[in-house]
């Protein structure tokens, strides 16, 4: 799959130059792969993602580790709080990540599947 997008030619844009921008598929990929780290604060390297075309429109798979909490903050949560949030935080951050990849890609996404692959423990006082 290849996406594209076309600058008017000189025919219709005055002073505009002949020929077209194109956006590869590994450019678009790279992105998606940036904004999911962003969304779920995980570092990028642990994030896989892969594109398809669903009728047109882009479709986003993604796979990545989830960022656990911490041992206290599990110890304080009876456990059922904790998966709600889990899934009301994935479902944000799977929104972000169409909504952010088409702003700054100009793709049309249709569909967002966003695997959880396993668990991201941050090393207290570092970036992720």
């Amino acid at each position: 799959m290849s996406a594209a997008g076309t600058v008017a030619d000189d025919r219709t844009a005055p002073g505009a130059l002949p020929g077209h921008t194109r956006i590869t598929q590994q450019a678009i990929s790279r992105v998606v792969t940036i904004v999911a780290a962003e969304e779920f604060g995980v570092p990028v390297t642990t994030v896989r993602t892969r594109l398809l075309d669903d009728a047109g429109r882009l479709h986003l798979q993604v796979a990545l580790p989830v960022r656990a909490p911490s041992l206290l903050d599990l110890a304080r949560d009876d456990g059922a709080d904790g998966r709600r949030a889990l899934i009301a935080r994935s479902e944000q951050a799977r929104v972000g990540i169409a909504r952010r990849s088409s702003e700054l890609t100009g793709a049309v996404v249709g569909r967002v599947d966003v695997d959880l692959t396993g668990i991201h423990r941050p090393v207290p006082g570092r970036l992720p």
